[in-house]
């Protein structure tokens, strides 16, 4: 009987913890670019939801290159930009402009620069 409580505890307690849906789509809550940078220590190596323009190889001189590849490119939002690793599975030319919904892994290099390396693109718009 004990087990039975425990086990069906358990069930209740991982089940209950999921993300609202709506629509039939998950809830998701899409981290600002400046909350990203300002957080990056806290944040590295977790997964983020993020909401974005696409700014391929045109990225403003604010944003600091994180110098792993030639091909890296950068997103923005009002809050700030940041660049991703490569291309992220984008068009640096044809997807430029382009608001994107994305899941990525916050890094951070040697010296300290915060970049994403996207997992999946949920949405090109």
């Amino acid at each position: 009987m004990k087990r039975f409580l425990s086990l069906s505890f358990l069930a209740i307690f991982s089940f209950s913890c999921a993300a609202p849906t709506v629509n039939g789509g998950i809830n998701l809550r899409y981290e600002q670019v400046g909350e990203i940078l300002k957080h990056c220590d806290d944040l590295e190596g977790k997964k983020v939801s993020v909401r974005a323009v696409y700014e391929g190889w045109h990225c403003i001189e604010e944003c600091v290159h994180p110098g792993l590849t030639r091909s890296d490119t950068c997103v923005m939002d009002s809050s700030g930009c940041i660049y991703l690793k490569g291309t992220g599975g984008l068009d640096p030319i044809m997807d430029r402009g382009k608001e994107v919904f994305f899941r990525a892994v916050v890094r951070k290099t040697p010296k300290g620069i915060c970049y994403l390396e996207v997992q999946s693109i949920d949405e090109i718009r």
